[in-house]
């Protein structure tokens, strides 16, 4: 009976200190401080969105937008800088409250035109990434198709607003169905990188892969080139001890509903 008894009460102990160490984990867990990347591309109005891009993924209504964006305001969060961002996950810095980082990929016409406008009423800041072999030479004229990207003038008209970083050179391209980028020689992408960092305006530290596609000849490179941080496409949150070459993000898409914008922001999304 003395067996049966001591044997009750280690099975009793063993599952307190079990429940103890997993509500530690728990707690640690939901605590760990981690931000929410958005990543956007392309953000129109009606004229130019309904009936040309109304299918495409990669292009949200401005009122979409504008919607996320005061959601962002009315809840406390706070934008981030890319020298937060770099502050965080290399040199041990405290986020703010809420943090999120917002970009945007590729370095569109209408980000300057429809995003920014947005932002600034809210007083946000964000980075985008700029295939920079597109740069425009002169302002192009607004059009629903094909997209246009914008000139030197817009990218310094908007320095208020934005941040700006690499998206690649000439490699933002396909390859017999694959992103050239990530089938590339390490010397050629390192070439590449140097002809995206001739634009002066651009933050050389932190890059976006193109297609969200990478290598190991891809990550070389930017480390030799003395880029910090990169970041993909996979969904996830950015943690301090997250790879730096391999940061995720999460693609705002037409189809989001309000309530996975909610879940994505305050950390809940994967739970």
């Amino acid at each position: 009976m003395r067996k049966k008894i001591n044997k009750l009460y280690m099975m009793a102990a063993l599952l307190f200190i079990f429940s103890v160490l997993s509500a530690c984990g728990q707690s640690e867990t939901s605590n760990t401080p981690r931000i929410p990347v958005l990543v956007y591309h392309s953000i129109m109005p009606h004229q130019f969105y309904y009936p040309t891009n109304a299918d495409n993924p990669w292009i949200l209504l401005d009122g979409v937008f504008y919607q996320q964006m005061r959601y962002l305001y009315e809840n406390d969060f706070t934008p981030l800088t890319t020298q937060q961002f770099l502050d965080f996950m290399f040199n041990n810095a405290d986020l703010p409250e809420n943090p999120v980082l917002i970009t945007f990929d590729d370095g569109y016409l209408d980000n300057y035109l429809y995003a920014a406008p947005i932002m600034r009423e809210f007083g946000f800041t964000g980075i985008i990434f700029i295939i920079t072999n597109n740069i425009e030479e002169e302002t192009p004229a607004m059009a629903a198709y094909p997209l246009q990207f914008m000139s030197l003038a817009e990218l310094n008209a908007a320095v208020d607003v934005f941040e700006y970083g690499p998206h690649g050179h000439h490699m933002h391209q396909f390859v017999d169905g694959t992103p050239m980028f990530s089938v590339e020689s390490e010397e050629n992408i390192r070439s590449d990188i140097r002809q995206s960092f001739d634009v002066p305006i651009l933050w050389q530290s932190v890059f976006a892969y193109p297609f969200g596609r990478h290598s190991e000849n891809a990550i070389s490179a930017l480390k030799a080139e003395g880029v910090q941080a990169a970041f993909a496409t996979h969904w996830g949150y950015v943690y301090r001890n997250t790879d730096p070459f391999v940061l995720p993000r999460f693609s705002v898409t037409p189809d989001w509903t309000p309530e996975l914008f909610s879940d994505i922001v305050w950390g809940r999304h994967g739970r």
